[in-house]
């Protein structure tokens, strides 16, 4: 590929320079019929795109194509790969496409947006509405895709035309694109270099392609709303949801926003592990009789997606027959909607959908008279929410809901149905900050939910029959973890809930708290015994008679295994847990172990960190 790129950029503007020219104000080179006396125009359209085909060893649906213009030569000659599935043709969709610039002394490998059709659809003010929804769909696409800034540059820090920077081709190409990776000319990377970031190109698009968010509709004329120079906040929502990648059901705003309404909060309960947070759930929500036989309850996981969640292709064998068909299957939150429904008084989902007239009035009845559905997500920071929501999560806000004041209507990509998600459905999840901090969480969500922090109750520990060295245990530990790392990694009291020996205190430090911290710590053993209060000065005393009851003892064979080796700092000590506290079956013994930890430090005490 590099000998295709090099051509490119050392011959283009010459050759574009010694072409005939056209009669007309732009004074282009005429190109048609000219590809075999220029040798740029065959790279850009055969050699080029071929070698892509060769070295990624392309398959249905991919294609690579490239262009030096149509009729005429374009200042901006690009090679793209798209996916047939996703568009027909570069004027819209997205794809990868190599952009060089107008003085061929760049050229930019891009994931990128068509914006031509997109331009045509407006009836003023064309290539700047354009522009922002270009704009705002790279956003959307880089906040579900979420590819680290160290394969390529997310955004368009870049120009194609120093000169026309705002002329229509530098412009759309500048606002469509997602993520980009630049290379000089005279200082092109290695073949390998090349080929490798090509491959992770393709690599992010093909995940792009598996992405629930489709925004094949967003491209069709039919679905994009033909907007005047001063746009109406209507006709912008509309846009906006095109951009989400919602496909929009005309319809009415049912009521104006100054009239009150009945809305369910959505909820997530968050904080560090054993705070109670799903027991906070499960006692206030999911065994209230309130939801009774009208709760649903999942729990989100690495793998959890919106075949899932909202709806998906299943297989199945008919009965009689041998050959697996496949057919579409609704996924908890779809169940959900449908219960809610059914509450407000209708048949179906599909039959609330359609009444326009009374749909208001009867799910505001429904909230009013405690016909609720609930939904209990559990661990709901574990899955990829992007994913698992895709593009409803702009229905889930409570203002969106059907019965609300601006509802929103989406088709659903598998069975093509419309959705929306009813007022009366009430979500609520849980969190655990020591996973990823709410600050990580995607904005989309946050936005969605109010949260609730729980933090360790201490108080909690003294009316639950637990020994009050438990409780002071707990305290200093976290005190020290707040010290260095963050509120967010403490450890919860449910831990020590009903633990009123010794030997039992020990057990939980043993089996739940020492692998917490050394997960925590990464298994820097310096830190974890700063959280234990255990002592560098007591350790080295060896007729200390405390030494023997720290959970981290010397590992002295390890150490002078590699004692003077090269590359080994002869002052670092290695520690091993302590064999004795798996065999401690004895209260008194225990209690020795635990005592220390719940000591102040001395001041002139040297902890290593």
């Amino acid at each position: 590929m590099k000998e295709q790129i090099e051509h490119i950029l050392n011959n283009y503007i010459a050759q574009y320079n010694s072409a005939p020219k056209i009669t007309g104000k732009d004074g282009k080179p005429i190109k048609e019929f000219l590809k075999n006396k220029y040798s740029v125009i065959q790279m850009c359209e055969d050699g080029f795109p071929n070698e892509i085909k060769k070295v990624l060893n392309l398959e249905n649906p991919y294609v690579a194509q490239g262009s030096a213009g149509q009729g005429k030569w374009t200042y901006y000659p690009w090679v793209a790969v798209r996916a047939e599935t996703e568009t027909k043709s570069i004027t819209k969709g997205v794809y990868i496409v190599y952009l060089f610039d107008r003085k061929c002394e760049n050229v930019y490998l891009t994931l990128n947006q068509g914006g031509t059709d997109l331009k045509e659809s407006f009836e003023s003010n064309k290539l700047e509405n354009a522009n922002r929804v270009l704009r705002d769909n790279a956003e959307k696409i880089r906040n579900v895709l979420s590819i680290s800034d160290r394969l390529f540059i997310p955004g368009n820090d870049f120009e194609l035309d120093h000169d026309d920077p705002n002329g229509e081709k530098p412009s759309l190409y500048k606002n469509g694109t997602i993520y980009y990776k630049k290379y000089s000319k005279g200082n092109l990377p290695s073949e390998d270099i090349l080929v490798s970031d090509l491959k992770n190109m393709l690599a992010i698009y093909d995940s792009y392609l598996k992405t629930t968010i489709s925004y094949k509709d967003f491209f069709k004329l039919e679905n994009i709303p033909n907007l005047n120079s001063k746009i109406s906040l209507k006709t912008y929502l509309k846009l906006r949801l095109v951009i989400d990648g919602i496909s929009i059901i005309p319809g009415k705003q049912t009521q104006s926003s100054d009239e009150e309404t009945c809305e369910i909060n959505n909820l997530i309960f968050y904080g560090p592990p054993g705070t109670g947070k799903t027991y906070k759930m499960q006692t206030e929500y999911i065994n209230n009789e309130k939801y009774k036989d009208h709760c649903f309850v999942t729990t989100f996981h690495q793998s959890f997606s919106y075949e899932e969640f909202v709806e998906g292709l299943k297989p199945f064998i008919p009965d009689g027959e041998t050959e697996v068909q496949y057919r579409v299957e609704p996924g908890v939150f779809y169940q959900a909607c449908e219960q809610a429904a059914k509450l407000a008084g209708y048949t179906s989902l599909d039959e609330c959908i359609k009444d326009e007239a009374n749909r208001k009035e009867k799910i505001q009845a429904a909230i009013k008279d405690n016909k609720v559905v609930l939904l209990c997500i559990d661990e709901i920071n574990r899955a990829n929410v992007s994913s698992a929501f895709g593009d409803l999560i702009s229905l889930v806000e409570t203002s969106k809901r059907l019965g609300a004041n601006y509802e929103m209507i989406a088709k659903l990509p598998y069975s093509k149905k419309n959705f929306g998600v009813p007022a009366n459905l009430m979500i609520v999840g849980t969190m655990n900050t020591a996973d990823r901090s709410i600050q990580l969480l995607d904005s989309a969500l946050r936005r969605r939910f109010k949260f609730v922090e729980l933090l360790p109750n201490y108080d909690c520990l003294h009316d639950k029959n637990t020994n009050e060295t438990a409780e002071k245990i707990l305290r200093s530990m976290n005190n020290r973890i707040r010290a260095l790392l963050d509120k967010d990694h403490q450890i919860g009291h449910s831990y020590f809930i009903n633990k009123n020996e010794s030997k039992e205190i020990l057990e939980v430090m043993r089996e739940d708290i020492i692998p917490l911290l050394e997960e925590y710590f990464y298994n820097e053993t310096d830190k974890i015994r700063i959280v234990l209060n255990e002592t560098d000065d007591l350790l080295n005393d060896k007729e200390n008679k405390h030494v023997k009851d720290y959970f981290y003892l010397i590992d002295d064979e390890a150490t002078a295994s590699i004692k003077n080796t090269q590359d080994f700092d002869d002052d670092k000590i290695i520690y091993k847990l302590n064999e004795k506290i798996s065999k401690v079956k004895d209260d008194i013994i225990a209690e020795a172990f635990l005592t220390h930890i719940i000591q102040e430090p001395k001041a002139n005490s040297e902890q290593g960190v």
